[in-house]
């Protein structure tokens, strides 16, 4: 399924333009354009101390309990138009149970992760 929106750009008199108007301010793109590509990324952290089995569990639970939150706040958010764009996209995208799955443990993880840091162990 594919579909296009055309319009013309109108100006403040409402004559129809070819292009839009150009940004005042190029310095944000004039220092994306001086980076090199493809930008280093970010050495691993190294743990000072390896967590305690129970540290893990209360990390772990953390983690659903965020879970949790996220699925209870997303329940009350209102849902799209059935005919909107964009509930057919999010109806061409969506993927598998078990991807959803392994989503929500990799949010659990992430989650628990942060829990760590957070509450105990130090990077050095």
């Amino acid at each position: 399924m594919s579909y296009t929106v055309n319009h013309d750009i109108e100006d403040e008199n409402g004559t129809a333009t070819e292009q839009l108007p150009a940004a005042q301010d190029d310095t944000q793109l004039l220092t994306l354009l001086t980076m090199s590509w493809p930008l280093a990324d970010h050495e691993a952290p190294q743990w000072d101390q390896v967590p305690t089995e129970q540290e893990m569990e209360e990390a772990i639970a953390e983690g659903k309990k965020t879970l949790l939150l996220k699925e209870a706040f997303e329940e009350k958010v209102p849902t799209l138009p059935i005919d909107s764009p964009s509930y057919r996209h999010q109806l061409v995208t969506r993927t598998s149970p078990k991807a959803r799955e392994m989503a929500k443990s990799g949010f659990i993880m992430e989650a628990a992760t942060k829990h760590l840091l957070r509450n105990r162990l130090v990077l050095f």
